[in-house]
């Protein structure tokens, strides 16, 4: 209903399941996604940023297995990995002052990279009376963000000052786990876990 408001969105998903025997079989998974668009909020003033644009680009691939150890068991693994970029560019209008005549504008442009690996695996046990589940995962993701920015008054460049590098990150996360349920009787169920 205005400018730049816009957003096109491509997704494009591949899966495939394959069964190696009666008890074990494997997964497949590829995805990607791209959506591109622009200044998108609603404001009470009416206002909107005519030149703001943002594209996001990510990829995901995915392998999972099943293997049932026994008639009463099933294990179940999975590894995952990301790969995602994020580019801003944003642009800013100041009025004019002291001795500039013409507007200046601020260009602000960013680039993040991030990439990300997921391991799981869990084991399930299940009787007549009671289940146990138990499992494992780790996750690390690194993002790198990179921003530049430049600024002009009537297409004269102004003196900026750099931008100091962001600090990448780097996140890594452990968790294991463990719980029960155990049937006393039908109308009473005991579930225990850490």
């Amino acid at each position: 209903y205005r400018e730049n408001n816009d957003q096109e969105q491509n997704l494009y998903t591949a899966f495939l399941q394959l069964s190696i025997s009666p008890d074990a079989s494997i997964q497949l998974e590829a995805r990607s996604r791209d959506i591109e668009f622009g200044d998108l909020q609603s404001r009470f003033d009416d206002s909107f940023m005519a030149a703001d644009r943002r594209n996001i680009e990510t990829d995901t691939f995915r392998i999972g297995a099943r293997l049932k150890t026994s008639s009463a068991s099933n294990v179940l693994m999975s590894i995952s990995y990301e790969d995602e970029t994020d580019i801003k560019h944003l642009e800013r209008t100041s009025p004019p002052f002291g001795p500039f005549i013409e507007p200046i504008i601020t260009l602000l442009d960013s680039l993040a990279k991030t990439d990300g690996l997921t391991l799981e695996t869990q084991y399930l046990l299940k009787t007549d009376r009671s289940n146990i589940i138990a499992g494992a995962g780790y996750f690390s993701q690194d993002r790198e963000v990179n921003r530049t920015s430049a600024s002009s008054s009537g297409g004269i460049p102004l003196p900026l000052p750099p931008i100091p590098p962001s600090p990448k990150e780097d996140i890594k996360h452990n968790n294991a786990y463990v719980y029960s349920t155990w049937t006393a009787m039908p109308e009473l169920e005991f579930t225990l876990g850490m």
